[in-house]
Protein backbone atom coordinates (compact mmCIF):
# COMPACT_ATOMS: atom_id res chain seq x y z
CA UNK A 1 0.00 0.00 0.00
CA UNK A 2 1.16 3.37 -0.90
CA UNK A 3 0.14 7.38 0.26
CA UNK A 4 -0.88 9.91 -2.39
CA UNK A 5 -0.33 13.60 -1.25
CA UNK A 6 -2.46 15.84 -3.26
CA UNK A 7 -1.81 19.77 -2.93
CA UNK A 8 -4.57 20.88 -0.36
CA UNK A 9 -5.77 17.39 0.22
CA UNK A 10 -5.79 14.41 3.44
CA UNK A 11 -3.31 11.82 2.62
CA UNK A 12 -4.82 8.95 1.05
CA UNK A 13 -4.25 5.68 0.50
CA UNK A 14 -3.60 4.16 -2.79
CA UNK A 15 -2.88 0.35 -4.27
CA UNK A 16 -1.53 -0.17 -7.60
CA UNK A 17 -3.71 -1.36 -10.09
CA UNK A 18 -2.05 -4.60 -10.64
CA UNK A 19 -2.47 -4.79 -6.87
CA UNK A 20 1.39 -4.98 -6.31
CA UNK A 21 3.81 -2.21 -7.76
CA UNK A 22 3.03 0.76 -9.77
CA UNK A 23 4.21 1.02 -13.21
CA UNK A 24 6.24 4.12 -14.87
CA UNK A 25 2.94 5.56 -16.73
CA UNK A 26 0.41 4.80 -13.51
CA UNK A 27 2.47 7.00 -11.62
CA UNK A 28 2.76 9.77 -14.47
CA UNK A 29 -1.41 9.86 -13.87
CA UNK A 30 -1.15 10.25 -10.41
CA UNK A 31 1.27 12.94 -10.05
CA UNK A 32 1.04 14.67 -13.46
CA UNK A 33 4.58 14.32 -15.17
CA UNK A 34 7.91 12.81 -14.99
CA UNK A 35 8.52 11.21 -12.17
CA UNK A 36 11.47 11.78 -9.56
CA UNK A 37 12.67 9.28 -7.18
CA UNK A 38 13.30 10.64 -3.76
CA UNK A 39 15.09 8.00 -1.53
CA UNK A 40 13.82 7.87 2.01
CA UNK A 41 14.65 5.38 4.99
CA UNK A 42 13.18 2.25 5.47
CA UNK A 43 13.11 1.45 2.10
CA UNK A 44 10.24 3.66 1.32
CA UNK A 45 10.73 6.64 -1.56
CA UNK A 46 8.67 9.38 -2.74
CA UNK A 47 7.87 10.03 -6.46
CA UNK A 48 7.21 13.14 -7.37
CA UNK A 49 7.28 15.66 -10.60
CA UNK A 50 10.62 15.84 -11.58
CA UNK A 51 9.53 19.50 -13.04
CA UNK A 52 7.54 20.36 -9.98
CA UNK A 53 9.63 23.39 -9.51
CA UNK A 54 10.67 24.73 -12.81
CA UNK A 55 6.15 24.44 -13.22
CA UNK A 56 5.88 26.09 -9.82
CA UNK A 57 3.97 23.95 -8.58
CA UNK A 58 2.26 24.64 -4.74
CA UNK A 59 4.11 23.30 -1.89
CA UNK A 60 2.82 20.35 -0.85
CA UNK A 61 2.68 20.90 2.82
CA UNK A 62 1.82 17.36 3.93
CA UNK A 63 4.38 15.53 1.98
CA UNK A 64 6.97 17.81 3.11
CA UNK A 65 6.04 16.89 6.47
CA UNK A 66 6.61 13.77 6.31
CA UNK A 67 10.10 13.80 5.09
CA UNK A 68 10.68 16.37 7.42
CA UNK A 69 9.84 14.01 10.27
CA UNK A 70 11.79 11.03 8.60
CA UNK A 71 14.92 11.68 7.50
CA UNK A 72 16.86 14.98 6.68
CA UNK A 73 15.62 15.85 3.01
CA UNK A 74 16.85 19.50 2.30
CA UNK A 75 13.84 20.27 -0.21
CA UNK A 76 10.00 21.24 0.05
CA UNK A 77 7.65 18.55 -1.95
CA UNK A 78 5.80 20.43 -4.30
CA UNK A 79 2.55 19.30 -6.42
CA UNK A 80 1.13 15.53 -5.85
CA UNK A 81 3.54 12.72 -4.44
CA UNK A 82 3.26 9.11 -3.38
CA UNK A 83 4.66 7.68 -0.84
CA UNK A 84 5.55 3.82 -1.49
CA UNK A 85 8.20 1.11 -0.77
CA UNK A 86 10.82 1.25 -3.30
CA UNK A 87 10.10 -2.73 -4.09
CA UNK A 88 6.01 -1.55 -4.79
CA UNK A 89 7.93 0.84 -8.06
CA UNK A 90 8.99 -1.07 -11.05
Amino acid sequence: MATLFKVGEKPKTVEPKNGSDFKLEEVWDLIGGYVQVVQLPGGNIMLVDEDGLMKQLPVNIEATAWVMRHCDYPNLIVGTALLCKSKEFK
